[in-house]
């Protein structure tokens, strides 16, 4: 069984980590829980001031290397990742879109190479068309976007996916584990 992970909001708390980042920057940042009605995870950092104010402090967080290679582990998602590769054949599927792409694509790079130092790299793909993968499982928390996916679309929740259908719907990797072992 093949089985896809998105890295994240999936793998790595990638919105706690941005605010944390943000608030060293910037403490006047308001991070109020409506972005996450939102249609991207991308587009909640905002500054108090201007739109070019917001896309500035995004830029300042999201285009160092620390940041992606620093980004911790959604809870108990460490423990059950590993479950997953020992037991099915796992990739983790991820895109560079949020910042200068040279610096996403190696800080993920590197964040596998020291968090996951059994996880071979030859496993590791950057791919924006997940939807084109084939395999039996796929882990993402931006559904709409695997329509055309030919396995199974298993969905991170969150308030911004909440629009589209999808298989399986899961709050956290406790869930995942529940579910493969069904499986």
């Amino acid at each position: 069984m093949t089985i896809f992970v998105d890295m994240d909001m999936v793998l790595v708390d990638f919105y706690g980590f941005s605010i944390e980042h943000a608030r060293k920057y910037n403490s006047e940042v308001d991070f109020a829980d409506d972005h996450l009605q939102e249609e991207s995870t991308a587009r909640w950092i905002k500054g108090n001031g201007t739109i070019e104010e917001g896309r500035r402090l995004k830029e300042r967080i999201w285009n160092t290397y620390s940041f992606w290679e620093d980004m911790p582990f959604l809870p108990n998602a460490e423990r059950v990742f590993k479950w997953l590769y020992e037991t099915f054949d796992v990739y983790i599927a991820t895109s560079a879109f949020l910042s200068n792409s040279e610096i996403c694509i190696v800080g993920k790079y590197r964040w596998v190479q020291k968090h996951l130092p059994y996880f071979p790299l030859s496993k590791f793909i950057y791919f924006q068309h997940k939807r084109l993968l084939r395999g039996d499982y796929i882990i993402d928390d931006m559904n709409w976007f695997l329509d055309d996916f030919c396995g199974d679309v298993i969905t991170m929740d969150y308030p911004y996916n909440r629009h589209h259908e999808t298989p399986y719907r899961v709050k956290n990797w406790l869930e995942i584990e529940g579910l493969f072992k069904k499986i």
